[in-house]
């Protein structure tokens, strides 16, 4: 093998190992973006937050709990006691002391898993804000029956 005939052949060997290893690394990246499957980027912040059970006649009591991340889609939240996917909760996020506090933010329970001890994680989507302001009679009532229906 001539000088020019060993130096082409060793550079289409150098490119064929660059596809090779540009290929590997986009089906790491690739096998990293199936394992994610959420829908948007999260944030890791770790503040108390309180959570209300949506149940039915929405006398539960208001519980502070961890938040461990926020996304534009949902949270994860760091609680005692276990919760069934696709169940509701209300959600009150941290917010500046004002006349008018932020509407809780209704929840739907995506998943539930221990973590360590008593701890359990659960991930949770936003589906909608709690109206609070004061409306007419007609509307309570209107307003009630909507909401027990997204909460149950």
């Amino acid at each position: 093998m001539n000088g020019q005939a060993k130096g082409r052949s060793m550079q289409k060997f150098r490119d064929r190992k660059f596809v090779e290893a540009v290929e590997l690394l986009q089906q790491a990246d690739g096998k990293k973006a199936r394992r994610d499957k959420r829908r948007s980027t999260r944030h890791e912040i770790r503040v108390p937050v309180q959570i209300k059970s949506g149940d039915e006649d929405q006398k539960s009591p208001w519980t502070t709990v961890k938040l461990r991340d926020i996304s534009p889609r949902g949270v994860l939240l760091e609680i005692s006691q276990k919760m069934e996917a696709g169940s509701s909760l209300l959600l009150r996020l941290p917010a500046e002391v004002t006349e008018n506090p932020a509407s809780p933010l209704i929840c739907r329970v995506c998943h539930c898993r221990k973590d360590s001890g008593e701890v359990f994680l659960i991930g949770v989507e936003f589906i909608g804000r709690m109206n609070t302001t004061p409306t007419s009679a007609t509307s309570d009532a209107e307003r009630d029956r909507i909401q027990r229906s997204i909460l149950l």
